[in-house]
């Protein structure tokens, strides 16, 4: 009678434990490969575009953006060509789907065709690491590998993290877009200098500039700058820039326009335009005093802005040049 009530003690607790086994969550794959199973559950696949409406003929930047959500480590192997892992899905405004060009996607003077996979340093590397929160991102050019035609289209993205097995992410997001037609070059001129003709000088440039800082309007600073040339007036991402292929420089420069637009840590207080100076026909200097303070941080800077104007075209803030003024 005791080995009985034994055994109906011992099935009772199994009973009570089974459907907990049954609905546990398998952490590894078949073949015991828990990284199969940590990139399903855990990466994320977004696109981003800067702008939604182009030119007939101009460059398509699409950005494949995979993010680490999960809480462990995930090891991505991406296949070569990266066209194999990066993949996108093109509908029409009808619906229908784009097929590829072939002709276009081995376009000889595609930045990513050149470039191997590479981790979070930009080193080359067949395996990609990317922590908790971590984020790779690789820039694909939609018109080098479709025939666009003017009209609205529907472009989600496929990523294919692992050579090694049969795994195919979609993303979350789906991009709209418009091609326009390019109008007449005739018109586009015209209104190109009737532009010029109605924009401000140099020194009005630099006004605006300082005054949209001061007014906490941010946002405005790409307005009034030539992004791929001041850039180079800060050290901290001058020289990722110089390094990176082109491909990556559009990373560094988005980033750099993100710094930009979130303001300075010591807010401009006052400034004084001093003087403009014409370097040449095209360049100009103009000299600012600014006064900056935080707290009981207080100093006053000596900035030379340079300006250039290309022919047909505003000026534009290229660099600048601060020095602290000794009192």
């Amino acid at each position: 009678m005791g080995a009985r009530r034994f055994l109906h003690f011992i099935l009772m607790l199994l009973a009570g434990f089974l459907p907990t086994l049954l609905m546990a969550e398998v952490d590894t794959d078949a073949r015991g490969d828990r990284n199969v199973n940590d990139v399903n559950r855990n990466i994320k696949v977004n696109l981003w575009l800067e702008k939604t409406v182009f030119k007939e003929d101009e460059p398509i930047a699409i950005l494949f953006r995979i993010t680490n959500a999960g809480h462990r480590t995930v090891r991505l192997y991406p296949f070569t060509p990266e066209e194999r892992s990066f993949q996108f899905e093109v509908l029409d405004r009808n619906g229908r789907e784009l097929g590829d060009d072939p002709a276009r996607r081995f376009d000889p003077d595609d930045d990513v065709l050149e470039n191997h996979p590479v981790d979070l340093a930009g080193d080359r590397t067949r395996e990609i690491q990317l922590q908790p929160g971590e984020t790779f991102e690789r820039r694909l050019y939609l018109d080098r590998h479709y025939d666009l035609k003017p009209g609205e289209y529907r472009v989600s993205g496929l990523f294919l993290p692992d050579a090694r097995h049969d795994i195919m992410l979609r993303t979350v997001n789906r991009l709209k877009l418009r091609i326009e037609k390019r109008t007449s070059p005739f018109v586009y001129d015209e209104a190109e200098n009737t532009a010029v003709e109605a924009g401000p000088d140099a020194e009005e440039t630099v006004y605006l500039f300082l005054s949209a800082e001061m007014a906490g309007k941010t946002e405005k600073y790409l307005k009034y700058v030539d992004l791929r040339k001041f850039i180079l007036s800060y050290d901290m991402f001058a020289r990722q820039y110089l390094r990176s292929s082109k491909q990556q420089q559009e990373v560094v420069l988005q980033r750099f326009a993100e710094y930009l637009k979130s303001g300075p840590t010591d807010p401009l207080r006052r400034f004084r335009i001093l003087r403009g100076v014409q370097e040449t026909p095209d360049r100009m200097r103009v000299d600012v005093l600014a006064l900056r303070s935080s707290g009981s941080y207080r100093v006053e800077y000596m900035y030379n802005y340079y300006l250039d104007r290309a022919p047909g075209s505003q000026w534009k803030i290229t660099s600048v040049v601060a020095a602290v003024q000794n009192k």
